[in-house]
């Protein structure tokens, strides 16, 4: 509109005398693309003069007739356009404005941009341009945008607008789950400066998609936000040709549910598997290695390996394994108990789970790192209170073992362990059943044979005329219904079905006749009826029905089969049952129906989470039954399940509903207690317990008591874990246990420090047993009537690499709980035989060297093999020189198991000795069927038989007895001349202690025996 009137105007100056030049001026004014309008100043008015054709264009011509008109009478009812026509020409400056204008020619209203300029020397040009559909599309786009933001204000999910270019343009103000706080921090933004950048690709990938296809997208994708990762699920949709529309719903919560669902039937599925297996066949090599299938295919790992302790209890043998290299199968294949992660898990009876870079150094560990093994997890299988087998699960490249498969695998190990249980009850059974398994053979194949032919005789055929009465049943109808062919052709319809299937039958015969009355051939049809026997029991069928024709075509009637698909019916409605009987099997113990492991730790983590919400409180009680192996050892396995069922039975009756009670493994039970949240009231819950076990157990002809160790602890005061939770009633229960059986014992901190210092020696002590940490020192023996040294005593010491020496009353102990003893009574053989060996090459050859032996030791089947072996290794050492020492408490727990051992030990010239006699108070009577060389009499009674008469009666009784037994005495502990002045008189023939010399190493008792030192 500017340049038209420069243009104007400037030819306009050039031309001298405007109205001369007239025909110029009137071109040069039509060429303007813009309505313009020409008025001139007359007084205080305007008269309009001149206009030029796109003027004329847009009034269609009939402007021409106002020239001349005045403008106050032009725009008499538009005053303001007056009223600026005077301030331009007054000015001489132009006006723009908006006008809205009704034109005269067509009553149209319409939108212009007006200018009002003024034109030398008295003329006003008004330019009008036409914007009336600008402004249409304008106010569209407004109403567009106020809808649009309505609509992402009325929206509660996170909503956006992005570009072609993945940048975001508007944001909804409900955007509950994003990492941006407000609309302004994100807008701007690229997908790439808000999602890592193989998402962003995906995202623009999936605008441009959109955008090109004008199709609506879904996708699901997750954000981290607060350090939670967060699902959403988006529905992308077409905007504009460049913006898309993004809709966001956090999803979160239904992702988790899903996740958990599928973890669910996953555990679930896996149970059933395994179950399915049990129930299968009493073969243990197979029911194993399918259990090993089916947990390496669910779990996911590398290896996995089933570990079974030998019946001696000395072993850990390599039953079965998948994903296990040769060579580390070579190594594995049998192991001292006390050795690995395996024995560690069956002697704690809990799961262990390690990297394999923390455990100690072996051989075994070296070739499983070359391997590429980095973690491993054993889990124990539990049976009679002990551990029978592990499964052994291992990862390469780091892979961690998963947690929440710690649930599915104590769940596993207790079905394997019910089913090894149900094998061994099996084979007991097996040698009777055996002629009844034949003849039920051949029972079988007599059926089998009758089934084939009833099956082929078995459906009922019938007929009906056109006029739906029965002409024909088959005889084996009366098999079915009860009713003879006669009988069933005479009853009413409605006598032989229920109403329902009455019902089914009209409207099916209804159909048929329809069909014939349309010409059309009847067709096969299938029902399913409730139909009724002549003694009034109800029986399913299936009746297949359709039209009898002949060879013409004709239909004659209705041909019918009728088959018994009772059921198939008692199937379908005791499917739902099935379920409900798997969930409980997967839950619950086999034997009692007690909840198991599996439920109780569900359970546990209930109260802990209703602890942590509500300052809830409870305890936990873990329920062990003192040597419940002798029960079955003694009345055989059945006796000892009907006992465990009575336990249940017990325990049940005092939980009632307000308390769980769980059967975790074969001897152990557990007592969730809510509510029970101090230690009184938690002791008079025991005591409760504890006086359950007083009452006599009775099966059959069989009678006995059984005792309880029980160990508690309790939430969330002492922890708010569940599996701490567990691990600490355990230690509890483990520390009553070691200490004294028939009591209990509650988890305190200090109770966790000594295991856990324990665990620490434990851990110490295998690495001393590869370092080579341990010492012999040697205690002489002196003969009193000579005053020679008469034999020497071998005892261990552990020099410790940072407490130095370490006595043995600290580590022994924990070396007999771990099995540990084994390896290192085996080395203090080894030694004490060389030293032996060296004591010869010196000229010592009728000194007798003595040596300490567990229980564990003499537990073991080959144990006087490995002495003879050990004996030869150190170069053939004389059987006469070597006496080994059993202590009393030791050799009457057991003597039965251990007599026949000693008896050859004896008779192959080993000297055997009875320590620390008399700290039992046992009867004397027992002596004289003991195998025993040497009478040591402990330390306790000597230290007052110069001073206390009893003391002195009691060891002269015991010198004059073992002597008539033709037994050595040796007195311990001597450590003053009056005590060696009373052993003396009293003839005994032999004393130790610090009275003549403290243990010493090799060494020095070399020294002492060279110097011929007498006392």
């Amino acid at each position: 509109m500017e340049n038209a009137e420069q243009q104007l105007q400037q030819h306009c100056y050039k031309v001298n005398g405007i109205r001369g030049n007239y025909g110029n001026l009137q071109a040069f004014f039509n060429a303007i693309p813009i309505p313009t309008f020409a008025w001139q100043a007359v007084g205080n008015d305007f008269i309009f003069t001149d206009y030029n054709s796109a003027g004329a264009k847009m009034t269609q011509g009939k402007i021409g007739a106002k020239l001349g008109s005045k403008a106050t009478d032009f725009y008499h009812d538009r005053s303001d356009v007056v009223e600026r026509m005077k301030r331009c020409f007054a000015t001489r400056t132009a006006i723009e404005e908006e006008l809205s204008l009704v034109l005269r020619a067509t009553g149209e209203e319409k939108k212009f941009a007006a200018k009002y300029s003024f034109f030398p020397p008295d003329m006003i040009l008004l330019y009008l341009e036409d914007i009336t559909a600008r402004k249409v599309a304008e106010e569209k786009v407004l109403a567009s945008e106020t809808e649009l933001r309505a609509l992402f204000g009325a929206m509660t999910d996170s909503v956006f607008a992005l570009d072609i270019h993945g940048r975001y343009v508007k944001i909804g103000p409900s955007n509950p789950s994003f990492p941006y706080h407000s609309a302004d921090e994100l807008i701007g933004k690229t997908l790439n400066e808000v999602f890592p950048d193989s998402q962003a690709a995906s995202f623009l990938t999936l605008i441009q998609y959109v955008l090109k296809t004008r199709q609506p997208s879904n996708v699901e994708y997750s954000l981290t936000i607060d350090d939670h990762i967060v699902w959403f699920e988006a529905t992308v949709s077409p905007l504009s040709d460049e913006q898309v529309f993004w809709i966001a719903r956090d999803v979160t919560e239904r992702k988790l549910m899903d996740e958990q669902l599928q973890k669910n039937l996953r555990r679930l599925s896996v149970l059933f598997d395994i179950y399915r297996q049990t129930t299968q066949g009493f073969d243990m090599e197979v029911l194993i290695r399918e259990t090993l299938i089916i947990l390496q295919k669910h779990l996911e790992v590398d290896c996995i390996v089933f570990n079974l302790v030998s019946e001696d209890g000395q072993y850990v043998l390599l039953n079965s394994s998948l994903g296990l290299p040769e060579k580390l199968a070579r190594s594995l294949s049998k192991r001292r108990m006390g050795e690995g992660i395996d024995s560690c898990a069956i002697l704690t009876k809990m799961p262990q789970i390690l990297k394999l870079k923390d455990i100690l150094d072996t051989e075994t560990k070296r070739i499983a790192e070359e391997c590429g093994f980095t973690d491993i997890a054993s889990y124990p299988l539990i049976a009679d209170g002990k551990g029978i087998a592990t499964i052994t699960i291992a990862n390469k490249n780091e892979r961690e073992i998963r947690g929440k498969d710690q649930e599915l695998l104590i769940a596993a190990c207790g079905q394997l362990s019910t089913a090894l249980h149900n094998v061994q009850l099996f084979r007991y059974l097996k040698q009777e059943l055996a002629e009844r398994e034949r003849a039920e053979k051949i029972s079988h194949q007599s059926e089998e044979r009758y089934r084939l032919l009833a099956e082929n005789i078995g459906d009922v055929i019938f007929t009906l005329d056109l006029s739906d009465r029965p002409t024909y049943f088959s005889p084996s109808i009366t098999k079915l219904l009860g009713y003879t062919p006669e009988e069933m052709m005479e009853q009413p319809i409605e006598k032989v079905f229920t109403s329902s299937s009455v019902s089914k039958i009209a409207n099916d015969l209804h159909q048929i006749h329809a069909t014939v009355k349309a010409g059309r051939r009847v067709k096969r049809n299938r029902l399913e009826l409730e139909q009724i026997r002549k003694d009034g029991s109800i029986v399913w069928i299936e009746a297949v029905v359709g039209g009898l024709y002949n060879s013409e075509g004709d239909l004659l009637g209705i041909l019918g089969v009728i088959r018994d698909i009772s059921e198939r019916k008692l199937a379908e409605v005791t499917l739902f049952e099935n379920e409900e009987k798997l969930r409980h099997i997967a839950f619950h113990h086999a034997l009692t129906g007690l909840p198991n492991r599996a439920l109780l730790t569900n359970r546990i983590k209930e109260q802990l989470t209703l602890a942590r919400t509500k300052e809830a409180c409870g305890s936990l009680v873990l329920i062990g039954i003192n040597d419940f192996k002798l029960v079955n050892d003694s009345f055989g396995h059945p006796c000892g399940d009907a006992a465990l069922i009575e336990v249940a039975q017990r325990l049940r009756t005092l939980a009632g509903r307000e308390y769980t009670v769980a059967h975790i493994s074969g001897d152990e039970f557990a007592l969730l207690l809510p509510g029970v949240s101090n230690r009184d009231d938690s002791i008079a819950f025991i005591d409760r317990i504890m006086q359950l076990f007083k009452r006599a157990f009775i099966v059959g002809n069989a009678r006995f008591h059984l005792s309880v160790s029980i160990g508690s602890v309790i939430y969330p005061e002492q922890c708010e874990d569940m599996d701490e939770l567990l691990k600490n009633a355990y230690i509890a229960l483990h520390e009553i246990q070691m200490t004294k059986k028939g009591g209990y014992c509650f988890f305190d901190s200090l109770l966790q420090d000594a295991v856990q210092e324990s665990m620490q020696m434990a851990n110490d002590l295998r690495e001393a047993i590869r370092r080579e940490e341990f010492l012999l020192y040697y205690q002489p023996k002196v003969e009193l009537l000579t005053g020679k040294i008469a034999g020497l005593e071998a005892l261990i010491r552990w020099k410790h690499p940072k407490s130095g020496l370490v006595s043995p009353d600290r580590f022994i102990p924990i070396a007999e709980r771990t099995g540990l003893i084994l390896p290192i009574g085996e080395w203090v053989l080894q030694t004490a035989c060389r030293f032996i060996n060296r004591l010869h090459e010196n000229g010592y050859q009728g000194l007798a060297v003595a040596v300490n032996i567990s229980g564990h030791q003499l537990m073991q089947q080959d144990f006087v093999e490995q002495i003879m072996t050990i004996m030869k290794a150190g170069m053939g050492v004389s059987a006469e020189c070597l006496e080994l020492e059993i202590t009393e408490s030791v050799l009457l727990e057991n003597l039965d198991k251990y007599i026949t051992k000693i008896e050859h030990l004896r008779t192959l010239g080993i000297k055997i000795s009875l320590d620390d006699f008399g700290t039992r108070y046992s009867s004397l009577a027992y002596l004289k069927s003991l195998p025993v060389n040497t009478l040591k009499i402990d330390k306790q009674f000597i230290d007052d038989v110069a001073i206390d008469i009893g003391s002195g009666a009691i060891v002269g009784a015991l010198i004059q007895l073992a002597h008539a037994l033709r037994i050595i005495v040796v007195a311990e502990g001597v450590e003053t001349m009056a005590q060696q002045q009373f052993l003396q008189e009293k003839q005994c023939d032999q004393i130790q202690g610090y009275l003549f010399s403290r243990p010493v190493p090799e060494e020095e008792i070399l020294v002492l025996l060279r110097n011929h030192i007498v006392i």
